[in-house]
């Protein structure tokens, strides 16, 4: 107790300090937030949010799950609280001269509490009212739920963050560019939805337009391999890591897909290592056909071969013909196994 107590003080010492400061250069345009955090205890926060066109980052510490946190913003702008080891463990909205009081919960996402500010209200709202379609991944409920808010109400900074952070735009990059484009701009500019927006304009892109003819990989002998899209009649990319590659869904299509002679398969790992990628593969090597490439990337997100073909998610599949002409790309291999048998 005695040494909560002490903890508690050196806090508010702190806090007192960076108040004094903020004051000293004009701390009448600073935001606050006073935050509890249910289940988390005492330890170290960070809080990152845009300003001016750039990432700004504020630190805490919270006392059995109590924090408080000062800033300024040159708009309204979404704060994302995360632990010391970067688990994320909810968002604000806030602007300058607001103090917001926010109740979060580190077991659970979707429960939220908050005051002061409209829009921190709703998103709570929001959360409440579909906590069963984000737990389940429930991505067309979801998704339907944002774009009637997006469509009525494109001037809140909640439609922004939305689209940003709880939007599926992978089925439908498309519908996702229009939602964003109706989006009032000052809205947009600190949520983060811009970088969405970026990612999302090449998968606009006709198919016929793209091509992967060659990909380099480590593939499963640690060996630096070039493997070319022409050597099938067609080629599946998979991008999977080790909880992907253990889904039976993904399992059962793969199984019947191993079946075809003409298609060659590369699963690319986005696991952190290649001590992970090679347990989660070891098993699954004794059954996979000839055709089938078990392979790691540094960064497949960025691998210079996609420059113009990104991978938005995970598990994404591109698949080609023999010319390395794009005819699928996308988190469905549903999809895939349908094309394939057209």
């Amino acid at each position: 107790m005695k040494t909560h107590r002490v903890a508690e003080a050196a806090l508010w010492v702190v806090v007192f300090t960076t108040a004094l400061f903020l004051a000293a250069c004009g701390g009448n345009t600073e935001f606050r937030i006073n935050g509890i955090i249910d289940n988390f205890g005492t330890g170290n926060l960070r809080l990152v949010y845009y300003s001016k066109d750039a990432v700004q980052s504020v630190t805490a510490t919270a006392i059995d799950g109590k924090f408080m946190a000062l800033a300024r913003t040159d708009r309204p702008t979404v704060i994302r609280v995360y632990t010391a080891n970067g688990k994320l463990l909810g968002r604000i909205i806030v602007d300058n001269g607001e103090t917001v009081d926010v109740k979060l919960n580190a077991s659970d996402p979707t429960e939220m509490t908050a005051g002061g500010n409209a829009d921190s209200k709703r998103l709570a709202e929001f959360l409440k009212n579909n906590s069963g379609a984000i737990k389940s991944h429930d991505t067309a409920k979801i998704n339907d739920a944002i774009s009637q808010i997006v469509q009525k109400h494109p001037d809140w900074a909640l439609s922004a963050l939305l689209m940003s952070d709880f939007y599926n735009s992978a089925d439908d990059p498309h519908e996702a560019l229009r939602l964003i484009a109706s989006l009032e701009p000052d809205m947009t500019r600190n949520t983060g939805v811009t970088s969405v927006r970026d990612m999302l304009l090449p998968l606009s892109h006709p198919l016929d337009s793209l091509h992967v003819e060659t990909i380099t990989v480590f593939t499963s002998n640690d060996t630096l391999s070039t493997i070319h899209t022409d050597s099938f009649r067609n080629t599946l990319l998979m991008f999977t890591d080790e909880n992907i590659r253990k889904s039976d869904s993904i399992d059962a299509t793969l199984s019947i897909l191993f079946k075809n002679s003409s298609l060659g398969i590369i699963d690319i790992s986005a696991d952190p290592d290649t001590t992970t990628w090679h347990k989660s593969i070891d098993e699954k090597k004794a059954t996979d056909p000839a055709r089938m490439t078990r392979a790691w990337a540094v960064s497949p997100y960025n691998m210079p071969e996609l420059q113009d073909i990104p991978v938005a998610s995970l598990p994404w599949f591109i698949l080609t013909d023999s010319t390395g002409t794009l005819i699928y790309r996308g988190p469905s291999i549903s999809r895939v196994r349908s094309l394939l048998e057209k």
